[in-house]
This record gives structure tokens, sequence and C-alpha cells, in this order.
């Protein structure tokens, strides 16, 4: 993930960063979230600080669900009204039962 980071930020903006890499260490996709109450100021894209981070960490041959991944996390994570929900949301069931929600917007990977 520093690997990746050195390349390029993944702050993508709007208040949000996608962290990413691959590694034989893991045997499947792992994913974490977490959401800040200070920013970060982490380069982005817009120039804008990170509140909400999703971390995703992949096996090194499993790039194309790796892509596919990166690519519904970055749909759910442009859409501003998403964002708001978890910036308000007050526990990890929450935070949980909002992204079950919104996944339901897009077919299995």
């Amino acid at each position: 993930v520093l690997d990746r980071e050195r390349i390029m930020s993944t702050g993508v903006g709007k208040g949000f960063a996608i962290p990413h890499g691959k590694t034989n260490a893991v045997n499947e996709i792992l994913a974490a979230f977490g959401k800040t109450e200070n920013p970060i100021d982490y380069q982005a894209l817009d120039n804008q600080p990170v509140h909400l981070v999703f971390l995703l960490v992949g096996k090194d041959n499993m790039v194309s669900t790796h892509i596919k991944l990166l690519s519904r996390i970055s749909r759910m994570m442009n859409k501003d009204e998403f964002r708001e929900k978890l910036m308000v949301a007050k526990s990890s069931e929450e935070i949980v039962d909002l992204f079950k929600t919104e996944e339901q917007n897009y077919f299995d990977v």
C-alpha cells in the first residue's frame, strides 16, 4: 500500500481516499473503512483534506477483481449523499448498514 502511495496519492477527492495494494501476504481480498474526526492532508487530487478512508488489499493474482472493487468503491464514495451519511454515522453497525444498502445498487463482482 505504501509503495502504491509513493507512485501517486489515492486521495481521489471529495474528502475520501482509497489506499490499495496487492500482495501475496494475503489469501483473499481484505477491506477496511475508517473515518476521522480531524481532516488528513492526503495530497488528494482536489487538494481537499480527507475524512473517509477505504483500504483495499488483494492477492497479487486477483487483479481483475481488485480493479472491479476499486471501481465499485469509487462509484459509491462519489455520491455526495452517501458520503454525508457516512460522516454522521454514529456506530460501526450503522456504517456497515449504509454500505450494505448502497451495495444493493450494484451487481456482484
